[in-house]
């Protein structure tokens, strides 16, 4: 129960919090190896399991500002061999699979192109899995391997906050 190590980051750009903007909105991913967070200026980082930063990037600086109706919210998701940033925004939305020890991009692909505030989520199917994100209006699939989208169903609503929940190979559950 005793902190074992603390690391502290400056947010690179800094947005005030509103009733639908919240810094604390995306949840780190705790891997064998590493912990990796995401946070609402940003800013992308893996430390070790000793408390030691692996590597850092800043994702507006690369990609551009995160403005959304929302704010950033989604959390991280991994495949075990990838993690998966999901950055739904106003102009030019983008999903990244990014190795986990070096923080390199696999691959970029465009977002879903609506308000989200969910998560995306790797869900079994029949010869692999699916990356599922689930923003108003629609809810999208990709292969975790290169990011090509294999579908999307756009007959949902009230779906802004909603995030996949596995319920068997290729099912899943939104609500």
């Amino acid at each position: 129960g005793k902190k074992a190590w603390e690391i502290e980051f400056k947010n690179p750009t800094p947005y005030p919090n509103t009733p639908m903007v919240s810094r604390a909105a995306p949840s780190c991913l705790a891997m064998k190896e590493y912990v990796i967070a995401f946070f609402e200026g940003g800013l992308l980082a893996a430390v070790d399991k000793g408390g030691k930063l692996i590597w850092e990037r800043n994702l507006v600086e690369e990609f551009g500002a995160i403005e959304a109706r929302h704010g950033l919210a989604a959390s991280l998701e991994s495949d075990g061999d990838s993690v998966f940033v999901w950055v739904e925004r106003s102009d030019k939305p983008y999903i990244l699979a990014i190795n986990p020890s070096t923080g390199a991009d696999l691959w970029k692909a465009d977002g879903v192109g609506s308000t989200s505030w969910g998560s995306p989520r790797i869900l079994p199917v029949e010869g692999g899995s699916h990356l599922v994100c689930s923003a108003i209006g629609k809810i999208v699939g990709l292969d975790p391997n290169s990011g090509k989208r294999l579908w999307e169903f756009d007959g949902i609503a009230n779906n802004s906050s909603n995030t996949p929940i596995p319920a068997g190979k290729g099912k899943f559950l939104i609500g």
